[in-house]
């Protein structure tokens, strides 16, 4: 198991209070669906879906690509266009300290795409499925990952010399005895990337701590979901242990080593039945154990960006209002896109419901 560095020997992050990036964020995030609005979108047509978005903050992307697009197309084209512009604005007016730790936060979205591209190219995934599934981000276009699934071979992706502008630490991946693993990568773009973000969060000051808690909560999911599909697919103590990236909020390295030596997926939905996320393991039990971990994933990312609202919401002070911003547009996007698909695809009213985040 991994042991997130600390950074006692780098100098405090000094974040200075900046009336005016917070009064710019206020009114960015005025601009979000309220949601109240949620319920009345789930009733709607998705041409209707099109014109409420057209009348509001989405208006100048769907005017522009209706020339060429339309229906579950439009939405989603004209909500990666809105997300680009909003990510784009947030940098500009992040300054310093802010800056730094807003263009960290903003790798996870590059990484999410990466492992989307590396999964759909080892599955031998549609492009166009692909596509859908790729998120606005700053530093990687979706013209650029979609051309990575020419390549001949992951180790092509992994070599890239824009993947590598990225990643750097990605040069120094070698590849296990057994051949390259998509789990292997995947541990070692979140490892790293959460090693730096730690550094960053010790070198805040006190009234900053909101983000190391974020960040804490956010590797107990992590390590959750490691510890599903690994015992899932029957993988030993020895072989859990290394994927882990550290202890998180509720999930300390003892009980960690514990569900590792879980003997079947049964028992380790036991344990984690004894923790703080029973009611998330307990919402899918059944059908992880029929198979299909999904239901368990979407209900702890649901918990978690329910505490993140309230988490980031809570503190006016700090860099939580900027990130406060950024983690309600990408669950307003989430929230939009899933809304269109299901339209798209005939799925109930009640199917958004259960996949609808709000806080």
């Amino acid at each position: 198991m991994k042991k997130l560095k600390t950074a006692e020997k780098t100098a405090k992050i000094k974040l200075s209070r900046n009336p005016y990036l917070n009064a710019r964020v206020r009114v960015m995030k005025s601009k979000l669906i309220v949601p109240e609005d949620y319920p009345k979108l789930l009733k709607m047509t998705s041409s209707e879906v099109s014109h409420f978005l057209g009348d509001g903050e989405y208006k100048a992307q769907i005017d522009e690509l209706a020339v060429k697009h339309e229906g579950a197309d439009l939405i989603e084209l004209a909500l990666n266009a809105n997300a680009s512009k909003s990510y784009s604005k947030v940098m500009q007016i992040s300054k310093g300290a802010t800056r730094e730790v807003i263009t960290e936060y903003f790798l996870r979205l590059d990484i999410a795409n990466l492992k989307t591209v590396l999964r759909g190219f080892y599955s031998g995934a549609e492009e166009e499925e692909i596509r859908q599934a790729i998120m606005p981000s700053c530093n990687l276009s979706s013209d650029v990952l979609l051309s990575l699934l020419k390549k001949e071979a992951i180790d092509d992706i992994l070599s890239d010399p824009l993947i590598l502008r990225v990643f750097p630490h990605l040069k120094s991946y070698i590849a296990p005895k057994d051949g390259t693993t998509l789990a292997h990568i995947e541990n070692l773009l979140d490892s790293n990337y959460y090693t730096e973000l730690f550094l960053i969060a010790e070198a805040l000051p006190k009234n900053a701590s909101v983000f190391k808690t974020f960040l804490m909560n956010e590797i107990d999911l992590l390590n959750i979901n490691t510890l599903l599909v690994m015992k899932k697919e029957g993988s030993r103590k020895e072989d859990i242990l290394p994927m882990i990236i550290g202890a998180g909020a509720n999930l300390k390295t003892a009980f960690i080593k514990s569900a590792a030596s879980a003997e079947n997926l049964e028992q380790l939905l036991d344990l984690l039945e004894t923790t703080k996320y029973s009611r998330e393991i307990q919402e899918g039990r059944s059908d992880a154990l029929e198979g299909s971990l999904s239901t368990i994933k979407r209900e702890l990312d649901k918990r978690h960006m329910r505490k993140a609202f309230l988490l980031l919401h809570s503190h006016p002070l700090s860099v939580a209002p900027v990130l406060g911003y950024v983690f309600a547009k990408e669950v307003e996007i989430r929230n939009l896109k899933m809304i269109s698909r299901a339209k798209y695809l005939g799925l109930p009213e009640e199917f958004m419901e259960k996949n609808l985040i709000i806080a």
